[in-house]
């Protein structure tokens, strides 16, 4: 098998693994560089208390994909109060939105 072979499947293997879909944009992304607003310490301290901010934030969604989302994550256990989920998908529609 070739080397060039090899790193494919090497490659094709670590995205079934992961989480990211293909076309999603994943990069290091620190609470420092998330733009202010209301719902930002929030959205840096849940969703980055489970996965790298650059993963959670690498997706663009409507505001009902996002509140799908965090409903979602709220059931697997986030830790965020009540007071804290419209402020949080605000904040996600607003920054990471669609914009539609």
């Amino acid at each position: 098998m070739s080397v060039r072979r090899s790193f494919s499947l090497v490659l094709g293997f670590a995205f079934l693994w992961s989480d990211v879909a293909p076309g999603e944009v994943q990069s290091a992304v620190n609470a420092a560089d998330l733009p202010e607003g209301p719902g930002r310490s929030s959205v840096a301290e849940v969703c980055g208390a489970c996965h790298p901010l650059g993963q959670a934030l690498g997706k663009r969604l409507s505001r009902a994909e996002w509140a799908a989302m965090v409903e979602q994550m709220v059931g697997r256990g986030a830790p965020l109060a009540p007071e804290e989920f419209d402020p949080v998908v605000d904040y996600l529609t607003a920054w990471y939105g669609t914009g539609g």
